[in-house]
């Protein structure tokens, strides 16, 4: 029964369908996944899958450095990407 649980909902911290959620005002890549973070808060931002390419940009056949300014949190990870229209489509 812990099995069945575990795959239905891994990280109690997360809601069962997250959303995307546009990070705004972040100059670096490193205040991305440190910004709005304090003792109390019990999500930890990383790196998606891709970390600083654009996952958009990657499925339509494009290697893109992804910038700071076009950025979202999405299920505990970080995506970033090339343009404001790739943001957009992934949202």
């Amino acid at each position: 029964m812990d099995a069945v649980q575990i795959k239905l909902k891994p990280d109690e911290g997360l809601p069962l369908r997250p959303l995307p959620i546009q990070i705004e005002g972040a100059g670096d890549f490193k205040s991305l996944l440190t910004d709005g973070l304090d003792e109390n808060n019990t999500i930890a931002k990383k790196w998606s899958l891709w970390r600083t390419y654009d996952p958009v940009a990657l499925y339509n056949g494009k290697v893109i450095q992804g910038a700071a300014e076009f950025a979202c949190h999405y299920h505990g990870n970080v995506f970033v990407f090339g343009t404001e229209e790739n943001l957009k489509a992934f949202m």
